[in-house]
């Protein structure tokens, strides 16, 4: 229950897009861009959520807790039930939403190359040695969300954005199968 409240408060509040951050009266009298700051709380939040820490927790919890812990499955079900929900028709939205997909692609594909914290601090290649079901588990994410990307459709920039999205698994699912062959 803990965990499914959390979710809520996250829907409301990170993964409806949050405009009210970036109001165009404040970002035209300064030098920054929306953009960048809707880029960097995602990339930020999303980093900490999809960490190897939090997914070695949901794993054991699995294995401790059976039925009643909130499992990786559970995580992802809920992570692209809001990641990608329907595309906003309020451009201001909508780019905040692309984003966040954006940001959501790499946070999973650093997850299954081992581009994270934790496998920084161990050198690097702990994704070449890791038998974890965290990697599988990513794997299965990318190449499930591959087949639904390349499916989506919509304006030209959505198009465009799945398109992007689809060649960045393509890039990692590719570059991760050479360096494992050899």
């Amino acid at each position: 229950s803990k965990q499914k409240e959390a979710w809520d408060f996250l829907k409301r509040n990170f993964f409806t897009p949050q405009t009210w951050i970036i109001p165009d009266e404040v970002l035209n009298k300064i030098v920054t861009r929306g953009d960048l700051t809707m880029s960097t709380i995602y990339s930020s939040v999303l980093k900490n959520m999809m960490s190897k820490r939090v997914m070695m927790n949901l794993s054991n919890d699995e294995l401790v807790n059976g039925s009643k812990a909130y499992t990786m499955e559970n995580f992802y079900n809920d992570m692209n039930a809001a990641v990608w929900a329907p595309i906003s028709s309020d451009k201001t939205k909508a780019q905040c939403q692309r984003i966040l997909q954006k940001c959501y692609v790499k946070s999973l594909i650093d997850l299954y190359e081992g581009n994270t914290e934790m496998a920084r601090m161990m050198g690097g290649n702990a994704a070449k040695n890791d038998n974890s079901d965290i990697i599988s588990m990513a794997y299965y994410q990318l190449t499930n969300l591959k087949s639904k990307l390349n499916s989506m459709s919509g304006s030209a920039i959505n198009t465009a954005h799945y398109k992007f999205l689809v060649s960045l698994i393509d890039k990692s699912l590719t570059k991760t199968e050479s360096k494992s062959s050899k």
